[in-house]
């Protein structure tokens, strides 16, 4: 049992260690979102790092909350830092998840757009979405925005 406290004693400092040697990435994302619908809907967008495809170990870089408009346009901005992305993973996968009700039904629909793989040395990522009509937009039927 001891060598195995002492062993994860020693993981847990190199990897702290590897964490705090590492400058910040900073990350950056806009765009637009348009519905199509005329009629008041809402969204949320969130940044997020992805981990191993496991939602529960991805860390949210920023996220934007959710908002509602009448408007058929709206604009949303992401600002956030990223500290590494973890042992033996030199790259950020980075992923936009949008939730919205911008749907015939008015039920939620979730989806993800992946816009960059970026090294974790990258000191600034700037990402620019554009306009996305999300009109019925995505496969998942969700309850909740976030």
């Amino acid at each position: 049992m001891r060598p195995m406290l002492v062993f994860s004693l020693l993981i847990g400092v190199a990897s702290s260690r590897f964490f705090m040697d590492r400058a910040p990435t900073s990350f950056f994302a806009n765009g637009t979102l348009s519905c199509q619908l005329k009629k008041p809907w809402c969204f949320n967008v969130q940044m997020y790092e992805d981990d191993f495809s496991f939602k529960f170990a991805n860390d949210v870089v920023a996220s934007y909350g959710t908002r509602c408009t009448r408007f058929e346009k709206h604009q949303y901005e992401l600002t956030g830092n990223q500290f590494g992305d973890g042992l033996w993973n030199d790259d950020y996968e980075i992923n936009i998840s949008i939730t919205h009700n911008c749907t015939i039904s008015g039920k939620k629909r979730r989806f993800r757009r992946v816009p960059q793989i970026v090294a974790v040395e990258t000191p600034r990522v700037d990402i620019f979405l554009g306009v996305l009509d999300v009109t019925d937009l995505g496969k998942d039927f969700v309850e909740h925005y976030v």
